[in-house]
């Protein structure tokens, strides 16, 4: 009896080990506590996408909007979600007057405008618009390597303004609503929208009109409202913006030519990490290419649909060398006026370089 009694007692302690232990199985191991996911490390050190504000006042169909959409397609597709490119056009956001003083006090990014609206800043960038200094396409893309224009830039750098290229636009001339200017005499007494008070504006009165310095979105209702009698601008501009209601008649000259420039600021660029700064630069490069691209189907389009040669229709008509002549003449002592202002040497230096292309 007390043999059995042992037993039992062994018996109940065996069975209770084999509860206790899991009938031989080892206990579950405990849950591993999860590894936290890694915050991703901002770019460039920072939380938010980098914004490059960019603007031009002209029509989204310019090929300045062109350029600018095209930046933003190269760098956001080379640093997706780093970079915010905000592109504003036809005005929408500054004109370019207002692009340039935002620039200068840092709250804008990037403009391209026409070069002479920093002569605000210096009168020397006026000069660009001198009569007949770059007479046609191929002398305003000779022009951004001449000594005249390489001074001009070191004096828009000095005033603070970081010059990443310059462009061309299209042929500049004066368009019109009752009737084509094919002589000074056509043109006497008119007022006409100008881009630059200095060169232009003097050009006009040596022809014997008058310019008026104004924003381009501005510039179509005043004519109609008939503050102005015409407008000195692009074939671009001209056929999306006033063809064929506002102004139908557009008479290209040799007098001009859409010149632009790509600002920004020395601040905005130092601001930039390295790796963006370089993108960036070799991005404005490649729109100022596909701009002077899309200038030339432009140019192409506008002749061969728009383009008259008879001077009475309607459309855009091309004066030739000799027509222009006389224009021309009477634009000669613009340069004698205008010295005192810029300075004998980069005036010589504007002869020199128009006398160089005239004709060709």
């Amino acid at each position: 009896m007390k043999k059995k009694g042992i037993w039992m007692t062994i018996s109940v302690l065996v069975i209770l080990g084999l509860l206790l232990g899991g009938f031989g199985c080892k206990a579950p191991a405990p849950t591993p506590t999860p590894t936290p996911t890694p915050t991703p490390t901002p770019a460039w050190g920072i939380e938010k996408p980098i914004i490059i504000r960019m603007s031009q006042e002209a029509d989204i169909k310019h090929p300045r909007h062109k350029a600018e959409l095209k930046i933003k397609e190269i760098l956001e597709s080379e640093f997706p979600g780093r970079v915010d490119v905000r592109v504003f056009g036809a005005g929408s956001l500054y004109t370019d007057a207002e692009a340039l003083d935002a620039i200068m006090t840092g709250t804008h990014e990037l403009v391209i405008t026409n070069a002479w609206r920093m002569a605000k800043y210096d009168a020397r960038a006026a000069s660009i618009g001198l009569p007949y200094l770059m007479s046609s396409m191929e002398a305003a893309l000779a022009v951004k390597d001449s000594d005249f224009l390489k001074v001009v830039r070191k004096a828009m750098e000095e005033k603070g303004f970081y010059i990443l290229g310059y462009s061309v636009g299209g042929q500049a001339g004066l368009c019109t609503k009752e009737k084509r200017a094919l002589t000074p005499a056509d043109i006497k007494g008119m007022k006409f929208r100008v881009w630059d008070a200095v060169c232009h504006s003097a050009t006009l009165y040596a022809w014997g009109a008058s310019g008026i310095d104004m924003p381009a979105p501005e510039a179509p209702s005043a004519m109609q409202s008939g503050v102005l009698d015409g407008i000195l601008t692009t074939n671009s501009y001209w056929s999306k913006t006033l063809w064929p209601d506002i102004a139908p008649y557009w008479t290209g000259q040799h007098a001009f030519n859409g010149f632009y420039a790509f600002v920004t600021s020395p601040t905005f660029m130092e601001s930039l990490p390295d790796e963006l700064r370089v993108a960036f630069i070799d991005a404005c490069n490649k729109a100022n290419d596909h701009l002077i691209e899309c200038q030339k189907e432009d140019n192409e389009t506008i002749r061969n649909e728009l383009g008259v040669t008879d001077p009475s229709k309607k459309g855009a008509y091309y004066l030739s060398w000799e027509e222009d002549a006389e224009w021309y003449e009477m634009a000669e002592p613009v340069y004698g006026t205008l010295e005192p202002k810029f300075g004998k040497e980069l005036m010589d230096a504007g002869k020199a370089y128009r006398d160089q292309w005239f004709g060709k």
